[in-house]
């Protein structure tokens, strides 16, 4: 849940609070018990120095109106939070909020507030407090249904979408099935912003204004250090995560259990691409990546949930886009089964079989 949800909770939440605080008292004050009764009572439960009457007291006030507007705020965070994670209509939204204020006033009437104050608790009649629970809930509602961003809550109802749609033809999806915007509905600004620095060679530094980083180079045989990834390198490995990213929504999703995923990838560019000549593509030939799961699952469900991690992945997506060939092999890889191999260590690397192998044709980085 990101930052705009948890402010559509708290706002929600204190304004529910307050149109659900109002109907107590007036109705409270309209059957002759007193208009400041409900904050009294309130504060009772905190502080049980606190006046249960009608009286009027300025302790019991703040403290009242500091515990209702806390609890109002941390309810809306709640509601928010089930909005955010479990997207729909509008309507259907608001109906989840009446619902929850139902199920909170039951807790509270007959459950927690008895057990804390029985004499506060027999001042208020069930059905006034029913009634103001679902006001508070249904605007708690209304306005987590209406502060959070449509593009903020598009992702997540992206996942439930993802299922129907059909598999991507081929290796190479269009712009359409790679998901374009959809119309009506404006780009989401990343909220990270970058910052790169070179010292005129070639090595890169990035950071975000997360605080988080990298560095790219490239290798002493092309001018640079070999002690960072390259550039090209790291869209293959964005292209990793990104994929175990989809995989791990998509696997929720279906209900696939797996323990990990471990990436090999390898892609082949032009000779000469790098180097500037004319006619000949700088960028990626081809991108192979064989992922293993670890999972004891069968596998067709591998081959389900695959599918659908690799038409949501953008980076794939965006590769793909732009005309290259991008090759995944899935392999299902018993847990117990499983030894991780360090990458560096010392043994033969092994290739699948069909990759290009180092110095032929086409060059391998």
């Amino acid at each position: 849940m990101n930052r705009a949800a948890i402010r559509a909770g708290v706002v929600g939440g204190i304004l529910g609070g307050v149109v659900m605080a109002g109907w107590l008292m007036f109705i409270l004050w309209l059957t002759g018990t007193g208009f400041w009764t409900l904050l009294n009572l309130i504060t009772n439960t905190v502080w049980r120095a606190a006046p249960l009457g009608a009286k009027f007291s300025v302790p019991a006030l703040v403290i009242g109106l500091a515990v209702h507007v806390m609890m109002s705020a941390l309810f809306g965070v709640l509601i928010a939070a089930a909005a955010w994670r479990l997207p729909g209509p509008r309507s259907l939204v608001i109906a989840g909020g009446a619902l929850f204020g139902a199920v909170l006033w039951a807790v509270m009437q007959y459950g927690i507030w008895r057990a804390v104050d029985p004499a506060a608790a027999q001042v208020i009649t069930p059905w006034v407090f029913v009634i103001a629970h679902l006001m508070f809930g249904m605007l708690a509602a209304a306005t987590a249904a209406i502060v959070i961003p449509d593009e903020e809550a598009a992702p997540a109802a992206g996942r439930h979408a993802v299922r129907d749609a059909g598999p991507i033809p081929g290796t190479a999806p269009s712009s359409q099935q790679a998901g374009m915007t959809a119309p009506g509905i404006a780009p989401v600004p990343h909220w990270r912003v970058l910052t790169a620095s070179n010292d005129s060679g070639m090595q890169t530094v990035t950071r975000t204004s997360g605080g988080l980083g990298m560095v790219t180079d490239e290798p002493a045989a092309r001018g640079g250090t070999g002690t960072a990834l390259t550039p090209l390198e790291t869209v293959i490995g964005a292209l990793c995560g990104d994929t175990g990213v989809t995989f791990a929504r998509a696997a929720r999703e279906v209900g696939f259990g797996y323990d990990g995923i471990d990436f090999e990838a390898a892609f082949t560019v032009a000779p000469g691409g790098q180097d500037g000549e004319p006619g000949v593509r700088s960028f990626f030939e081809t991108v192979r990546v064989q992922a293993r799961v670890r999972a004891t699952q069968p596998e067709a469900s591998l081959a389900d949930v695959a599918r659908i991690a690799e038409r949501c992945c953008p980076v794939r997506n965006l590769l793909a886009d732009a005309g290259v060939a991008v090759e995944m092999t899935w392999t299902a890889v018993p847990p117990e089964a499983f030894s991780r191999e360090i990458p560096g260590a010392p043994g033969p690397r092994r290739w699948s079989v069909g990759w290009p192998q180092p110095g032929s044709g086409s060059r391998l980085r």
